[in-house]
């Protein structure tokens, strides 16, 4: 837990000394962008992993408004006594969509603000009854500060109350909240002082080193909800827009009443075909090595080891700060062994994904994708969907200028 806590902070410190935002001040320009999120798996009755994330995106569109709004989801579960005198869980997914205004009254080193929220939500329980599925509204005005601690960090302090509860806020009563925290400010004029995205990152002799730290994945069939996901990968650019890979990813879910851990290695290579200085198409090629089991203990001595090799192309589009791309994984086959046998299966598996890396430095981006997966194999009945959001860091070294250096 502590080696956690400080490769948080070792993070946060790293955004923020590359931040480009140099003045202790708001501007027309600058946004917010942060996330966060919980995780724990719940033992006994309901035995299943429950947690949320939750997102925000604000942008100042004038140097005293600011506008934007937040994305929430929940996945728990509320809890009653039955007729048996035995505990009973309901568990339920709940959604939320917050549109929020900021004005600031002045754009100096301590900026006081008051802002107006909107909560929108959703919930929906896993089983009918006796609790409803119902929608709700909450309006919620709130006097604020940001105290800028230089470049884009500042601390901030925030008193809200719930001006208006509908729907299944209905029952809330009127409060008062108190929240503090760190904001991390960035500013999106900073394509000014870029050069061309792809000329800098598809270019020989870079690295590109990301990681996946979230994940969320979905199946209306039942499979699991991710509990814990962790991909790093790195990949070396030999000539310009061509690069080999190597990435690992470590996942933890909960199938039924057991765990499933899954760790996989894979090796690749990708090219960038250029059509104009915007638009590049990718192909790529992977061999993945999958390492399953229930036992995280065994995973090395006793676990089904699955090769297969997927094909990838994508289409990816370079704008400003903004690499966006949508693509095509198809994975035909595969080899999986158990206790020294190796059989032969069809894998049929392909995944429709969409993703977008935004930089907020020249050499750092935060990365989001969905992708949508489809599977029918030849020992599987039934086509399973499934559906995962993955959220992440990257970073892109230029090993030249650290030769030069060097010199």
């Amino acid at each position: 837990m502590k080696n956690k806590i400080i490769n948080y902070i070792n993070l946060i410190f790293a955004i923020v000394v590359f931040s480009t935002k140099i003045n202790g001040q708001i501007s027309k320009g600058d946004f917010i962008l942060d996330f966060s999120s919980w995780a724990y798996l719940s033992k006994g009755t309901l035995n299943k992993p429950l947690g949320n994330f939750e997102a925000t995106y604000m942008i100042m569109i004038s140097n005293k408004f600011m506008i934007g709004g937040e994305l929430y989801y929940n996945h728990n579960f509320l809890n009653e006594v039955n007729t048996s005198g035995e505990w009973e869980y309901y568990p339920f997914n709940s959604y939320r969509i917050s549109p929020t205004i900021r004005y600031y009254f002045t754009n100096k080193k301590l900026a006081p603000f008051a802002t107006l929220k909107n909560d929108l939500s959703l919930t929906k329980f896993e089983k009918e009854e006796p609790w409803e599925n119902n929608n709700g509204y909450r309006g919620i005005v709130g006097v604020g500060v940001n105290y800028f601690l230089g470049n884009n960090i500042a601390l901030e302090g925030l008193i809200t109350s719930n001006l208006i509860s509908l729907g299944g806020f209905k029952d809330e009563s009127k409060h008062i909240s108190l929240s503090t925290g760190i904001k991390l400010f960035f500013n999106s004029q900073l394509q000014n002082n870029m050069e061309s995205l792809p000329e800098k990152i598809l270019k020989k002799g870079n690295f590109e080193t990301s990681g996946n730290f979230i994940n969320f994945r979905h199946s209306p069939k039942g499979s699991p909800t991710s509990s814990f996901h962790f991909s790093p990968d790195i990949r070396y650019f030999i000539t310009d827009r061509f690069n080999i890979y190597g990435n690992y990813s470590f996942h933890e879910s909960r199938l039924k009443s057991s765990n499933w851990y899954e760790m996989n290695f894979g090796l690749g290579a990708e090219y960038y075909f250029r059509f104009n200085d915007n638009l590049y198409l990718n192909l790529g090629i992977t061999g993945i090595l999958e390492l399953d089991t229930r036992h995280l203990n065994e995973i090395f001595k006793n676990s089904y080891r699955t090769l297969d090799i997927p094909i990838s192309t994508s289409l990816n589009y370079f704008h400003n700060q903004k690499r966006m791309y949508l693509g095509i994984r198809y994975r035909y086959f595969e080899l999986k062994a158990l206790n020294r046998k190796i059989t032969i299966n069809e894998r049929n598996t392909f995944s429709l994904f969409v993703g977008l890396d935004y930089f907020v430095k020249e050499n750092i981006y935060f990365k989001g994708e969905f992708d949508f997966s489809s599977r029918n194999s030849s020992n599987i009945m039934n086509q399973v969907n499934s559906g995962a959001l993955t959220l992440g860091v990257g970073f892109i070294i230029d090993s030249n200028k650290i030769e030069e250096r060097a010199k």
